[in-house]
C-alpha cells in the first residue's frame, strides 16, 4: 500500500511540475510575440511604407534599416529582420536567404490575415536555410495601414533564442528541484502518518487485549462472587439439616426422656428448658435452610417467600407483581427469595401485624423489590405465634453481602410515618448464567 501512495505521488508531482514547465514556456513565447510585435509595428513599419512606395529603395533606405537592425542586434537579440508584401514578395533583408522559398508560407499567410505568429526553432528543426543559425524565435506580425487598419505587409524578426532557452533551462531546474523536494517532504510526511497509524493500530490492538482481558478477570471475580453465593447458600442448608438431623432430635429425644423419668419439679423444669433449646434449633434450622425453589420463576420464588412467612407468623403480606421474565438464574432466583425473608421477618419483628406489601417488577436489565410495612399501631403489641418464625434470619449486613455479589443493591430506609422500606435491586443474568438459566 506504501508503494502504491508513493507511486501517486510520484505521478501527481511529475504532471505538476510538466504543467508548470509548459505554461512558463507559454508565457515566454507570448512575451516574444509581444516583443516582436511592438517592435514590428513601432519601428519597422515606417520603413515598410517606404519599401510599399518605392520597391526599389536608394541606398540611403537600405543602410538605415540595416543600422536599425545593428542597433536592435545589440541590445535586444535581434539577429535578422525581413519584410513582407502582400503578394509574398521579401521586400527587405538584413541578411540574405539561400533559399528564399524555405520560410513558412503558412506562417506568413496567418500574419496577413491579422495573426502574430511565433516559432522556436531548435538545432534539429532546421537545415542551414535560415538566414541565422538556431536557436532562434522566429516571428511574424502584420503592418497595418495607417487610419484604415488593413494589413498592407508582414514584418519578421528573427530572435536569438539561447539566452530564453538557457532561462527556460534554469527554471526548469529550479522548478523539478521544487517539485523534488515537496515531493520528499510529502513522502516523508506521508511514511510518517503511516507510522504512526501503525502504532495506534497496534496501541488499539493492545488496549483490545487489555479491555478483554480485564473483562475476562471480571467476569471471573464475577463467577466466583455467584459460585461463593452457592457456596453459603449450600453451607447454610447443611448447617441447618445437621442442626434439624442431629441435636434438634438429641435434644428432643432427651426431653421426652427427662418429662417421663419421675414427674418432679426438677425434671419437669429440665423438660422444659430442653424442649425450649429444641425450639430455638427448630427456628434456627428453619431459617437457614432453603426451600426447593429450583425451576420456580421469579415471581414463584417470591410467592413461596411470603407463603412460608404466612404460614409461619399468621400475618398475610399484600403482593403486588409487575412484569417478570419466566426464568432467572439460580443466583438471582435465591437472592430475590432471600430479601422477601428478610425484609418480612425485619417488618414482623419491629411491626408486629402492620401490614406489610411486597412489591416485585422488572425494569429493563433488572429485577426490583420491594418490602414495605405500615408503622406498628400505638395500641396493639406484636402478637407472635407459638414459633416465633421472625427469629430466624441471615441479618441485614450478610442479606447486604449477598447482593452485592450478585451485582446488585440494597438499602433499607425509613418512612415518615414511622414504617420502614426494604429496596432491592438484582441484574437479571450474572456472569454464570444468563437471563435464560433454570
Amino acid at each position: 500500500m506504501m508503494i502504491g501512495i508513493l507511486a501517486a505521488i510520484a505521478a501527481i508531482m511529475f504532471l505538476l511540475g510538466r504543467s508548470v514547465i509548459l505554461a512558463y514556456e507559454r508565457a515566454q513565447i507570448a512575451a516574444a510575440a509581444d516583443a516582436g510585435s511592438l517592435y514590428i509595428e513601432g519601428i519597422l513599419a515606417p520603413h515598410a511604407y517606404e519599401l510599399l512606395r518605392d520597391p526599389a529603395p536608394d541606398g540611403d533606405l537600405s543602410v538605415r534599416i540595416g543600422n536599425l537592425v545593428a542597433e536592435l542586434s545589440a541590445t535586444r537579440y535581434f539577429a535578422a529582420i525581413n519584410i513582407w508584401n502582400k503578394s509574398g514578395d521579401l521586400l527587405f533583408a538584413s541578411r540574405p536567404y539561400e533559399r528564399i522559398e524555405a520560410h513558412d508560407p503558412d506562417d506568413l499567410e496567418r500574419a496577413l490575415r491579422g495573426e502574430v505568429v511565433v516559432t522556436l526553432a531548435t538545432r534539429e528543426e532546421t537545415e542551414g536555410h535560415s538566414p541565422v543559425l538556431p536557436p532562434y524565435l522566429e516571428v511574424y506580425a502584420p503592418i497595418l495601414e495607417p487610419g484604415a487598419g488593413d494589413v498592407v505587409a508582414v514584418g519578421e524578426i528573427y530572435i536569438d533564442a539561447a539566452p530564453l532557452i538557457a532561462d527556460r533551462q534554469r527554471t526548469e531546474a529550479a522548478i523539478w528541484l521544487s517539485i523534488m523536494l515537496a515531493a520528499f517532504a510529502l513522502a516523508f510526511l506521508t511514511g510518517v502518518v503511516a507510522h504512526q497509524r501503525r502504532r495506534l493500530v497496534e496501541r488499539y490492538a493492545e488496549l483490545a487485549k487489555t479491555t478483554a482481558e480485564n473483562l475476562a478477570l471480571l467476569q471471573k471475580a464475577d463467577a466466583a462472587r455467584a459460585d461463593t453465593v452457592r457456596v453459603n447458600e449450600a453451607l447454610l442448608h447443611d448447617i441447618g439439616a445437621e442442626l434439624h438431623d442431629g441435636p434438634l432430635q438429641t435434644l428432643t429425644l432427651a426431653a421426652l426422656a427427662k418429662a417421663s423419668q419421675d414427674g418432679s419439679k426438677a425434671a419437669l423444669q429440665s423438660s422444659v428448658a430442653l424442649s425450649e433449646a429444641a425450639a430455638q434449633l427448630r427456628r434456627i434450622a428453619a431459617g437457614l435452610i432453603l426451600p426447593e425453589i429450583a425451576g420456580l420463576s421469579a415471581g414463584e420464588a417470591v410467592r413461596l417467600a411470603v407463603a412460608r412467612h404466612e404460614w409461619m407468623t399468621g400475618v398475610r403480606p399484600a403482593l403486588a407483581e409487575g412484569p417478570l421474565p419466566e426464568k432467572v438464574p439460580d443466583a438471582i432466583r435465591t437472592g430475590l427469595y432471600r430479601v422477601v425473608q428478610e425484609g418480612l421477618a425485619n417488618a414482623y419483628r419491629h411491626a408486629g401485624v402492620a401490614r406489610a406489601v411486597v412489591r416485585i417488577r422488572s425494569l429493563n436489565d433488572h429485577i426490583e423489590v420491594e418490602v414495605e410495612n405500615d408503622p406498628p399501631a400505638r395500641d396493639v403489641l406484636p402478637q407472635a405465634p407459638h414459633d416465633d418464625a421472625a427469629r430466624p434470619r441471615l441479618g441485614l449486613d450478610g442479606l447486604r453481602h449477598r447482593i452485592g455479589a450478585l451485582g446488585g443493591t440494597i438499602e433499607l430506609a425509613a418512612k415518615p410515618d414511622g414504617g420502614a422500606i426494604l429496596r432491592a435491586e438484582l441484574p437479571l443474568a450474572t456472569e454464570t448464567g444468563g437471563a435464560g438459566a433454570s
